[in-house]
């Protein structure tokens, strides 16, 4: 450690992070002016061009930089979408500009005071939590759009947008006077703010709520990038349950989230090959899904919209004066993900259940679809949720695998919520639950404006619990051990009921198309009728029941239990053998949260779990008066 420490005070200094203790003719001053501008001038190029303005007195050298994440806890290698970037001085002369590290890049100034750097950013991101640029409109967020200053990290900054064509602007950041320019008190405001632009409809309305004796009303701001008028009455009843979920979060938590304004606005960014997607920023839910998503049947939209706005409270910002280059540099949430955005997607369902917004069965079987996949996750055995929370930092380079990775935090913090709310209930006869956790927590964490870690969860829940809770569940959070499902369930009369069933045929083997017409086999069944034959992963199908190999993919389709296939393959050693396969029933054990069978129960018994049943689902639920929200169609640039 000694020798570590003596590298860290020679080299730090020769880098400029910090003061070498030799004096200078003049002192530098601190950097001021710092102006960002943001250009869409061609929509097609899928790119935004950002020019960064300031002044730095004195200084002969800054360093620029990009966090390593923006507001999830993934680690993005955000550098990969700036390109050219270039520095100049106040009459244009060339500054030279060195790339540092992954993401930092120092600039020497030559004792020019005004600087002036260019450069553009790559659009292609199609998840609200990277920018993204359509023919329809352009979403940015601050962390993979605005390079940071080092040494001003806390300076107050400008953002003037200019649109691209008659588009619109949408943000949360702070306006000023003049059309297209916002502010932000500094950088770290940049990343809780993103920035969408084209043609939005907008449907206003308004949550109000008493609060420690005090009437408060939160306008709400419904905002979509379409006029198209099929939607018309869609949109007008998404906002009307939008006002539900919102008002059910509130009932949930007794208090607004901890917003800095009296606004909160969600925005839906629709692309026909977009999947339903989500992210909730402290003052904006942005959503993305396809027009059909708009259905009046359709759930998914306000299903995400629950979860994401409910993660308000669980942390979905950073705590104001908690960012700093550092903190933007590394992992910052650790172990706890499973709890902020697990708990967060419980309790997305179960609002939406509450308001009437979903129904019972929907409810359920999300939570059995999340069973299934955890008890199909290969290494479920091997990773706890603790680990799998911090490993997901390191994995946004690819996709994430929760085959291979571990188990997914969001899904078995769910899965955990389930159980941890029904162990409450059941140990306390109904007086505590998680409600009672939840809101202990959103008063440390959002009150108190600090990072929540897994150790404010666990003496949230000794409070209300005592020490059993480490004794139950530390062997489900630092361990491998599944929840016993049936345990917790009978508090509430249901337990986890499995049944095997038919689902489509069977040849044992998978194959793909690895070039136009060749199909190739990609895995075969370490029990089945393929691997018995011989067939091997890496052959080649030539032909099936005598139809070339071009027929593979209809041919597979149209499979029953039951027939045979004639197969011709080609080895990976060249040789052509043939081969007869009998196709078996594909069985899949699905699962089911089903009532327990009344046989051998007493009508009170079945009472206390219906009366336990109804505390778990409604606890409580009130509405709002009802109201009639309004339709502002479009509005002028800079809304």
């Amino acid at each position: 450690m000694k020798q570590l420490a003596l590298v860290l005070v020679l080299w730090l200094p020769a880098c400029g992070l910090i003061p070498d203790g030799s004096s200078s003719a003049s002192k530098p001053g601190p950097i001021t002016n710092i102006d960002y501008r943001v250009w869409l001038r061609d929509v097609g190029a899928r790119e935004i061009e950002v020019e960064l303005r300031f002044k730095a007195p004195g200084h002969q050298q800054v360093t620029l930089g990009l966090p390593a994440w923006t507001l999830v806890p993934e680690i993005r290698d955000l550098r990969r979408f700036v390109t050219s970037l270039t520095a100049r001085d106040g009459v244009g002369r060339s500054l030279e500009v060195q790339f540092r590290s992954k993401d930092l890049w120092q600039i020497t100034l030559q004792g020019n005071e005004d600087v002036q750097i260019r450069y553009r950013v790559k659009a292609t991101d199609r998840a609200p939590t990277g920018n993204q640029v359509t023919d329809d409109f352009a979403y940015l967020v601050g962390g993979a759009t605005f390079v940071y200053i080092l040494e001003a990290f806390d300076v107050p900054v400008t953002v003037a947008i200019e649109p691209h064509a008659e588009w619109q602007i949408v943000t949360t950041l702070e306006s000023t006077p003049e059309a297209g320019i916002f502010r932000a008190d500094r950088y770290e405001v940049l990343l809780e703010h993103p920035i969408a632009l084209g043609q939005f409809r907008y449907l206003d309305f308004e949550i109000s709520r008493e609060v420690g004796g005090v009437s408060r009303t939160i306008r709400m701001q419904l905002a979509v990038d379409t006029h198209d008028e099929r939607y018309a009455s869609n949109l007008a009843a998404l906002r009307d349950q939008l006002r539900e979920m919102t008002w059910g979060h509130l009932q949930l938590m007794r208090d607004f989230p901890f917003l800095a304004s009296e606004k909160y606005t969600f925005l839906i960014l629709l692309d026909e090959s977009a999947v339903v997607d989500g992210f909730g920023f402290p003052r904006m839910t942005v959503l993305t899904g396809a027009p059909s998503n708009l259905g009046t049947h359709d759930q998914a939209l306000l299903r995400v919209a629950s979860r994401e706005f409910g993660h308000v409270w669980f942390g979905g910002r950073v705590p104001k004066g908690e960012a700093s280059p550092d903190v933007l540099g590394r992992e910052f949430y650790g172990m706890v993900y499973w709890v902020l955005y697990g708990w967060s997607a419980y309790y997305g369902d179960l609002v939406l259940l509450r308001a009437g917004l979903l129904d019972e069965e929907t409810f359920l079987t999300g939570l059995t679809d999340d069973i299934t996949a955890l008890r199909a996750c290969q290494s479920r055995t091997s990773l706890s949720p603790a680990a799998s929370s911090y490993l997901i930092w390191f994995y946004r380079y690819g996709d994430w695998a929760e085959e291979q990775q571990g188990v997914h935090p969001r899904r078995v913090g769910r899965l955990l919520a389930l159980a941890l709310d029904l162990f409450l209930r059941e140990t306390t006869l109904n007086n505590k639950n998680l409600d009672t956790v939840v809101r202990e927590l959103k008063e440390l964490f959002g009150n108190a404006r600090r990072t929540l870690t897994i150790m404010d969860v666990i003496d949230a829940l000794t409070r209300n619990l005592g020490q059993a809770v480490l004794r139950r569940f530390g062997k489900h959070i630092y361990g491998t051990d599944e929840p016993e499902w049936d345990e917790y369930l009978r508090w509430v009369g249901m337990h986890l009921q499995s049944e095997v069933i038919e689902a489509g045929a069977d040849s044992g083997f998978e194959f793909r198309e690895v070039f136009p017409g060749r199909f190739f086999i990609e895995s075969v069944a370490s029990e089945g009728p393929a691997r018995k034959f011989g067939l091997a992963v890496g052959d080649e199908i030539l032909s099936i029941d005598g139809e070339p190999g071009e027929r593979t993919a209809e041919r597979m389709a149209e499979l029953a239990p039951g027939e045979n296939l004639e197969l011709q393959v080609r080895h990976a050693d060249g040789r052509v053998e043939e081969y007869t396969v009998d196709v078996r029933a594909r069985l899949i054990r699905e699962l089911h949260i089903s009532d327990l069978s009344e046989r051998d129960t007493t009508p009170a018994q079945r009472e206390t779990w219906r009366n336990n049943r109804r505390s778990w689902l409604s606890s409580g639920f009130g509405r709002p008066e009802p109201e009639q929200g309004s339709d502002s169609g479009s509005v002028p640039s800079g809304r």
